[in-house]
């Protein structure tokens, strides 16, 4: 009988030291609302087109806003333990933790890039060992697009994804990502320029963001004697060589269009890689088809096309007009009332595409 008693008080205290977290999160605070924008790019993202197009032309802001925002803002957290023998940060959009993000910390604090945006996320803090785990706290990242992305060796790169589409659906994100070349333009044209993209960011691109499909947008001359993607033989390389602004309206820039977007209809070629070298002109060009049929707002387009600043200061920006005929060039396909989901909708079937196909982009590429 005593020994019942002994080991009933034991099994008690066991619980109510279980009870006592020895491991107290600490940030982001509980429900907070985190931004992985820094502060130069919110201001610029809040103003108006006329005052966005006027910043962009100031070659001091562009410098300026490139030194201090090149980079996304990883999301910080903090915790306070009563060991520093190592810790494992999880975190996951399920409660339940289902596979969960996890990062090692020898401290009592870890940063985490790239997650989605508009997103709920519970995390929690546990020692390496396992014995100790925190009260699990929730946090909810800002519903700011562009989502700017961090990849090793890789400029510009960032998610087609996370805006609000037609009939207020939000497009899904982590599958279709856009930014600069994996590796330099051929010197000669002979032979194909060296990798720039990091160890840790073919990696990264490989086992985190699952890139299937790498689209390269780069002519004939820039990619030379090429046969295969920079991340991988795993990774399906298909080189279409684009136009981009007005030559998307020319007979064989539409027919270039016509045949990359057949690629986004296909849910075995997800997610995808698209760029041109440096991500801006040809890659924004297709960036506006694609986004535009999933009905992105006209704002919107415009800054998806803006954001190369934050990443390259030396972006010739003379393209900036050359934008504005990308523009006038789908306006042609409607009244100036209709949004542009109706005006690409018509360039594309004017190109061959179907209404079949149109439908399934849309039902890969739109949160139900």
């Amino acid at each position: 009988m005593i020994r019942k008693i002994l080991l009933a008080l034991s099994l008690t205290v066991f619980v109510l030291c279980a009870a006592e977290a020895k491991i107290n999160p600490l940030m982001p605070k509980q429900n907070a609302v985190v931004s992985q924008h820094k502060k130069p790019v919110e201001d610029f993202l809040a103003e108006a087109s006329d005052k966005r197009v006027k910043l962009m032309r100031d070659e001091d802001f562009r410098k300026k806003l490139s030194k201090t925002a090149r980079d996304p803002e990883p999301v910080l957290f903090v915790w306070t333990a009563d060991s520093n023998d190592g810790f494992i940060l999880e975190l996951s959009e399920n409660k339940d933790f289902k596979n969960p993000i996890s990062v090692s910390s020898n401290g009592n604090s870890a940063s985490v890039p790239n997650l989605k945006m508009a997103r709920k996320y519970f995390w929690r803090v546990k020692t390496s060992d396992g014995s100790d785990v925190s009260k699990t706290r929730t946090f909810t990242t800002a519903d700011a697009a562009p989502r700017m992305m961090t990849v090793a060796g890789v400029r510009n790169v960032r998610d087609l994804g996370g805006r609000k589409g037609l009939n207020g659906k939000r497009v899904r994100q982590n599958l279709i990502f856009r930014g600069a070349g994996l590796n330099a333009n051929s010197k000669d044209g002979i032979k194909a320029g060296a990798n720039t993209i990091k160890p840790e960011g073919v990696k990264y691109m490989k086992d985190v963001l699952k890139i299937k499909t790498d689209l390269d947008l780069r002519s004939k001359k820039e990619v030379a004697d090429m046969s295969g993607s920079p991340l991988g033989k795993d990774v399906n390389w298909i080189n279409i060589s684009s136009s981009g602004y007005a030559g998307s309206f020319e007979k064989d820039g539409k027919e270039r269009f016509v045949k990359m977007f057949r690629l986004f209809c296909d849910e075995k070629n997800y997610p995808f890689y698209v760029h041109c070298i440096g991500g801006a002109d040809r890659t924004g060009s297709l960036a506006f088809i694609l986004n535009a049929i999933l009905g992105v707002s006209a704002d919107e387009l415009e800054k998806d096309w803006q954001a190369t600043i934050f990443a390259d200061r030396n972006m010739d920006f003379v393209a900036e007009p050359r934008y504005f005929k990308l523009v006038e060039g789908f306006d042609s396909f409607g009244s100036k009332d209709e949004p542009y989901s109706v005006k690409v909708e018509r360039y594309l079937k004017s190109g061959g595409i179907s209404d079949a196909e149109i439908a399934k982009f849309r039902s890969i590429m739109l949160e139900k």
